[in-house]
């Protein structure tokens, strides 16, 4: 008997079992960056053209309406697309009532004018950034290996697990520091989006 089973083809509640612990990149990026970074598991995002519930959401409050976001939704494995437009949506959703809620001279700075997503299966990992005008993916394959065998070298496991929580502590560090200059957050994150 072992301690890890096959992620692959499972019900929501196995994969969140994988899924969280991943997220712990989390608490990393709050200790590096100092900021006030929460997780909210069953967040409902609410906008105009859409609502509905992510299956996490990272958000960095920036003060007392304005918050940053990264929506996670948890994708079947055999229907992909459909966690994947489901993110995208609450994405823009989170686009739209953030620009609301910014003051005019804000809301149409380029600091602000994107939000990153993740979709994922707890074995297979896609990152997102969303703009009113494009939406960009993952240049790599981000991939945890979740079977029995791994167990007896997980070194395997180790290398995937980092790689992902890398991307994610990454994508929260350039969203708390908001502030620096739009050309190194360009060059920042064009390391992990392709056009």
């Amino acid at each position: 008997m072992g301690i890890i089973v096959s992620a692959t083809g499972r019900n929501e509640a196995v994969r969140c079992e994988y899924i969280f612990p991943i997220l712990y990149a989390i608490y990393i990026a709050k200790r590096i960056t100092k900021k006030g970074i929460t997780m909210d598991p069953q967040f409902e995002v609410v906008g105009d053209e859409a609502s509905g519930r992510v299956d996490y959401a990272i958000k960095k409050v920036i003060d007392v309406v304005n918050e940053e976001l990264i929506a996670i939704t948890e994708g079947k494995q055999k229907d992909l697309v459909a966690g994947f437009m489901q993110n995208i949506m609450q994405l823009e959703s989170s686009h739209h009532t953030n620009t609301r809620k910014r003051k005019a001279s804000m809301a149409f700075d380029d600091e602000f004018d994107y939000l990153y997503g993740i979709v994922t299966t707890a074995s297979d990992w896609y990152f997102l950034m969303y703009t009113p005008d494009r939406i960009y993916c993952s240049k790599d394959d981000y991939h945890i290996v979740l079977t029995e065998k791994i167990m007896k070298d997980d070194a395997e496991l180790r290398r995937g697990v980092k790689k992902v929580m890398e991307v994610i502590v990454g994508l929260l560090k350039d969203r708390v520091e908001v502030n620096d200059s739009p050309d190194s957050k360009r060059a920042r994150t064009k390391k992990f989006i392709k056009e």
